[in-house]
């Protein structure tokens, strides 16, 4: 995809993929969605990658690679102990301290529950959520 792209990561839940990471242009970002929706066996594709600008990009990598870790570890942690919360069932990324949330919750309930605990943790700048509602089959 280029020298440009900065990090892409992926992650499936039931044959859906979420993308997020960041790269320099829109193109780029459409370009990772259309190679990860050829796919075979990809239901549903949430591209989520973030567009930055060069400046953004040098201002600290391994800054944002440590704030992002440590959310992450506190999101596993508190989903973890949270009653009502599956945590088997969601995926989580820090992209510079935007959580994008991903998997199935079992109820709204549950659904809600996680994202509010993503939005309590220091340093989360936003959460986005696009898990499934379904109950079990």
């Amino acid at each position: 995809m280029g020298s440009d792209v900065i990090s892409i990561s992926s992650d499936v839940y039931e044959q859906d993929v979420m993308l997020t990471g960041t790269v320099e242009n829109e193109a780029q970002k459409e370009q990772a969605g259309a190679i990860t929706a050829a796919i075979e066996d990809v239901k549903t594709v949430h591209n989520q990658i973030m567009v930055v600008q060069p400046v953004e990009k040098e201002k600290g990598a391994v800054e944002n690679f440590v704030d992002d870790t440590v959310i992450e570890t506190k999101i596993n942690g508190l989903l973890l102990d949270a009653r009502g919360v599956n945590v088997t069932n969601f995926r989580w990324r820090s992209v510079g301290g935007h959580v994008f949330l991903f998997g199935r919750a079992l109820t709204a309930e549950e659904n809600d529950k996680a994202t509010g605990i993503a939005e309590g943790i220091d340093d989360v700048i936003s959460v986005t959520n696009v898990a499934k509602i379904r109950a079990k089959d």
